[in-house]
């Protein structure tokens, strides 16, 4: 696929930290290459690969604020990732070009910014992954 994906974490209106321990279960490490702290290649067999961009809160720490999925793959695993993501980090997912906020859990939408929700919108609450991918696809 030919987009980004980006996961934010929100409280109170504020950027907040998800531990990148957190982020490397959801991946599932045997699929990591950790290239650098803050660049990772994802790969699950030879048709299925994406990049891995992590945004630290506070530069030096390991408290990530923010994921980025350069050109996801179609692989089943990785919006399974994505969405344990969303739902055990309070994850926002932020899909370029259209979509609303994808959120997993609705008592999410309390800490994400108001300025986000004014320009993309209240967030919509996904359970699955074809949610997920269906709310892609109608951006």
């Amino acid at each position: 696929m030919s987009f980004d994906v980006f996961l934010q974490s929100f409280h109170a209106g504020k950027p907040s930290a998800v531990p990148v321990a957190e982020i490397r279960r959801a991946f599932g490490s045997e699929f990591l290459d950790e290239r650098e702290p803050n660049w990772w290649h994802l790969r699950y067999d030879d048709l299925n690969a994406s990049t891995i961009f992590l945004s630290a809160v506070k530069k030096g720490t390991d408290a990530i604020g923010g994921v980025c999925v350069g050109r996801p793959c179609g692989d089943h695993r990785l919006w399974e990732s994505l969405l344990e993501l969303m739902r055990t980090a309070r994850m926002v997912m932020l899909i370029p070009g259209g979509s609303h906020p994808l959120i997993a859990h609705p008592f999410v939408a309390s800490d994400l910014p108001c300025d986000l929700l004014e320009k993309l919108g209240e967030p919509a609450v996904v359970e699955t992954v074809e949610q997920i991918l269906e709310h892609i696809r109608a951006a």
